[in-house]
């Protein structure tokens, strides 16, 4: 799945839960993260509080309901602009097989560089932590973020990392804001060079098939992008190599207007620095940018391929900005599996450079097949990530019986 900006979910965290033996206490995550471990709970965490225990799987029925009316909002959305979210037969049966393959073996590759970074971004921190662990917790962690209605998955990957107590939950945390900022960084900085050297259709339309999205403003929210998250880089590196001159400037700067305010975004950079320690070790850094550079890449060209397999004859570039503004599109509030925020997000990145008459055809094709792929491919990781954790815990079992 794609790598979205950091949302409220993760930087916003600190209120709802605390580090306490590696354990959420809010109850919401808590239940819901603890039916997706597949390991045993430690001695700390087996003894959670009586009222998470007894959490009705009712307390959820307000965020499902609210993920699924805002789906229906889509589907009501698409209707009414005429954007299909079924392309026509014709259309599929125009899509060239060999084209999909490729995008599939693409996106799985890209899936598999995408959680084994997490690798080297937390050995620094937790130098005996295990490679197929992380690699079985990233697969699961994803999958929730995709899957799991309004943002709930944001915290099943720091969760299940710190179940071992090799790394806490924060620091886990950290990690995770760290790389959304990374990706966010890559993503849009390429998207925005790519506009740049492709040719848009002139004027741009200013609306998305007969919706009022005005597709004018798309270039201006790629360059907006590729600013605050260049911005956000460099204010992390600097709170990483320099912690008390960075806190110092960001309270004098923001403390005039609330002091509060000055607090809240001097910890929560401080925090997210904090997941920036692979900084400090040349063999990490280097895996781990290497790995995020090679998962985007992967991406782009899966992107590529699709768009001329289903009859768009499309540039790289036009597919990395199609690609950066799916992940803009993903950030807003969506059904269940980013369901109607994924396909609005192909569709204005496509009505960037071809007119609706491919948009509804063609372009549909391309929406279609890119979000069933991403779904399968988050379903997929899913179950391999349960299954390569209950691996993981036999073998453990295993060498800790022997040593007996």
């Amino acid at each position: 799945m794609l790598a979205t900006p950091p949302s409220s979910g993760v930087l916003c965290c600190r209120g709802a839960v605390r580090n306490a033996g590696t354990r959420l206490t809010s109850l919401g995550y808590t239940a819901f993260v603890r039916a997706l471990s597949a390991e045993e709970p430690t001695s700390n965490q087996g003894q959670g509080s009586p009222t998470a225990k007894a959490r009705s799987p009712w307390a959820y029925a307000p965020r499902v309901l609210a993920s699924l009316a805002i789906a229906l909002g889509f589907v009501w959305l698409f209707k009414r602009g005429g954007l299909p979210l079924i392309p026509p037969a014709s259309t599929l049966s125009a899509v060239e097989p060999g084209s999909v393959a490729a995008y599939a073996l693409f996106t799985l590759i890209s899936v598999y560089f995408r959680v084994h970074r997490w690798v080297p971004l937390l050995r620094p921190v937790a130098p005996d932590i295990s490679e197929k662990r992380v690699v079985a917790v990233g697969l699961i962690g994803i999958a929730t973020i995709m899957l799991a209605p309004l943002r709930m998955g944001e915290a099943v990957r720091p969760y299940l990392l710190a179940r071992d107590g090799k790394v806490t939950f924060f620091q886990a945390l950290g990690a995770a804001g760290a790389e959304r900022v990374v990706d966010g960084l890559v993503l849009t900085v390429t998207a925005a060079l790519a506009f740049t050297l492709s040719t848009p259709i002139s004027p741009l339309p200013d609306h998305l098939g007969d919706v009022a999205l005005p597709v004018s403003i798309i270039p201006r929210a790629i360059y907006v992008a590729a600013v605050v998250f260049s911005g956000g880089a460099l204010a992390l590196t600097v709170f990483f190599l320099a912690r008390t001159f960075a806190r110092k400037v960001t309270m004098s700067l923001l403390s005039p207007i609330s002091a509060k305010l000055a607090q809240f975004v001097t910890s929560t950079l401080e925090r997210l620095a904090d997941g920036l320690n692979v900084l400090g070790s040349p063999e990490n850094r280097l895996r781990f940018f290497g790995e995020t550079l090679l998962y985007w890449v992967c991406q782009f060209i899966a992107q590529w391929l699709l768009m001329r397999g289903c009859g768009i004859d499309a540039t790289l570039a036009q597919a990395c900005v199609g690609l950066g503004v799916l992940g803009l599109g993903v950030i807003v509030p969506a059904g269940p599996g980013l369901f109607g925020a994924f396909q609005i997000g192909t569709y204005s990145g496509l009505a960037l450079f071809f007119p609706l008459a491919i948009l509804r055809t063609s372009g549909a094709a391309v929406a279609f097949i890119s979000y069933a792929g991403q779904l399968s491919a988050m379903l997929i990781s899913l179950g391999l990530g349960f299954w390569l954790l209950a691996r993981h815990k036999r073998t453990l079992l295993v060498e800790s019986t022997d040593r007996s």
